[in-house]
């Protein structure tokens, strides 16, 4: 019997680049999983998602109401939702939002519940409103 390709085989296997090199999780393949999570989850229009209408956020609708610090209260009770809601794991430090002519950014520190891991993931929602400021 020849040698097993492990890479090439088919069926249930382990990913080798999820591990580091001694032995324990790779974090930073785990964080970048969990910002991509986390953006898909946030910039995806609540109820778009044929089959999962509970996928997603209504952060989008929140844009229609202008610059001020009412929609920045509003869209950071949704991500406060979000979060408790599909990453029960995850907790979120600070929220910053930001306006810039159409462009809304939001700076998103968040840190993973009983371990000493931190991260944060910025947002960038543009109104398709176009318009003036």
């Amino acid at each position: 019997m020849g040698k097993a390709n492990l890479y090439n085989a088919r069926g249930a296997a382990l990913v080798p680049k999820l591990f580091s090199d001694n032995g324990g999780w790779n974090e930073k393949s785990n964080l970048q999983k969990i910002e991509e999570n986390i953006r898909i989850e946030l910039m995806t229009s609540r109820g778009t998602q044929p089959g999962n209408p509970n996928m997603g956020s209504d952060i989008y609708k929140f844009l229609k109401y202008g610059k001020t610090s009412a929609t920045a209260s509003m869209i950071r009770y949704e991500i406060d939702r979000v979060f408790e809601e599909k990453f029960p794991e995850l907790s979120i430090d600070r929220i910053d939002i930001e306006y810039e002519h159409v462009t809304i950014r939001i700076y998103l520190y968040y840190r993973i519940e009983y371990s000493n891991i931190a991260s944060n993931v910025t947002l960038e929602f543009i109104n398709g409103e176009g318009g003036t400021e």
